[in-house]
């Protein structure tokens, strides 16, 4: 990447780059990203592809048992955790050029940003897993609660991986940094992850059109890959924030560039104006719902087109409040992928429904649990229905 210098011009305040995130001469936080973006091109396919590294894994070694999905988690959590420390860190070295980032600086960016995201990840999904695991009220009301406050935790201190990356210190000097960008605005960290986030979600919509229920291994690939853009992008966006929202006393106690202004300028304006756009919340806006056409589009026609695996009745008996079904359920094509046996409900012959609660489907007779995925490649079952 070539080297950024100021340039000998002036640039007025933009009328439209206004609020608080618009602290030096107008720069838009999403015009300073297109610019980040554009110096970093060449690099974009690369991380791309180390974000995806994970999501092949899983592709590869699928296996629907709890010690395989969290251990896949946390190694997709630790990539993504690492591709935005590794960007944060390159601008620092492009921000400070006289001050040059030594290997025990970036293992500590690395472990504390990995440390950080690892607690807020699992104060925010440890309620949800307990919410799946049980119905209780007293335990849902608490897990709703405790995931909220974590959302709100998340949110407040959304910065921290560019500020760890840029200022380095102590985690009792970079939280409160980290802290102070989301007071100076508030709406920052959404503002930074709507448009990548409806981004990822079109494409994902998208990728999702020729096989809605994900019978293709491909397009089911496809659509798991789309979700590595919203890490790159909203990576971007926060660093953008970040460099705009930080106070000088941290800039130059850093040690980064002491011409703040003129390089953030420079950046913003060697950046696509359509890129701009696009990292924008109205332009995100937009997107978003025309995601949420496709979905729905998508929705409807798995609806109606029915499961990929050959289903035909083996049993059926009736009782005073419940009915057992037992199907037997072929794949040869497919593999049983997307089909999903707790989908099923009860309907009568005007395709009325009949009974919406399943509560029993399973591979087993003896067992009582409702399965989401079936992993007998090739194989003929038998399903166990109960409503």
């Amino acid at each position: 990447m070539e080297h950024l210098t100021p340039e000998n011009y002036s640039v007025q305040p933009s009328r439209s780059a206004t609020g608080p995130e618009s602290l030096i001469l107008g720069v838009s936080p999403f015009g300073l990203a297109a610019g980040l973006i554009r110096h970093d091109r060449l690099l974009l396919l690369p991380l791309f592809a180390v974000l995806s590294l994970c999501t092949l894994g899983d592709f590869l070694f699928a296996s629907s048992k709890v010690p395989f999905l969290i251990g896949f988690a946390c190694i997709e959590r630790l990539i993504q955790l690492l591709v935005m420390c590794l960007v944060v860190v390159r601008w620092r070295c492009q921000l400070a050029p006289h001050m040059p980032v030594s290997s025990s600086y970036l293992w500590t960016s690395i472990w504390r940003t990995t440390l950080l995201g690892f607690a807020f990840w699992c104060a925010t999904l440890a309620p949800l897993v307990i919410l799946s695991f049980s119905d209780l009220p007293a335990i849902v009301l608490l897990s709703v609660f405790f995931a909220t406050i974590a959302c709100i935790l998340a949110l407040r201190y959304f910065f921290y991986f560019a500020v760890v990356g840029l200022l380095g210190g102590t985690f009792g000097a970079l939280l409160p940094e980290a802290r102070k960008l989301t007071l100076r605005a508030p709406s920052a960290p959404l503002r930074a992850i709507f448009a990548p986030l409806a981004i990822t979600t079109l494409l994902v919509a998208i990728s999702s059109i020729p096989y809605p229920d994900g019978r293709s291994l491909f397009w089911s690939m496809t659509t798991s890959l789309s979700e590595g853009v919203f890490w790159l992008l909203s990576t971007y966006t926060g660093l953008a924030f970040t460099l705009l929202l930080m106070d000088d006393s941290a800039w130059r106690s850093a040690g980064l560039d002491p011409y703040r202004a003129e390089r953030l300028q420079t950046v913003a304006l060697q950046g696509r104006g359509w890129v701009a756009r696009a990292l924008s919340p109205r332009a995100g806006a937009t997107v978003f719902v025309a995601a949420l056409l496709i979905f729905g589009s998508n929705i409807s026609r798995q609806v109606s087109s029915g499961p990929a695996a050959d289903v035909a009745f083996e049993r059926l008996q009736v009782g005073d409040k419940v009915v057992r079904i037992s199907l037997r359920i072929s794949d040869a094509q497919y593999d049983f992928r997307g089909f999903q046996p707790s989908s099923f409900m009860l309907s009568g012959e005007s395709g009325v429904p009949v009974a919406k609660s399943l509560t029993k489907a399973s591979l087993s007779p003896s067992k009582d649990e409702r399965i989401i995925s079936v992993e007998a490649p090739g194989n003929s079952q038998i399903l166990y229905l109960e409503f």
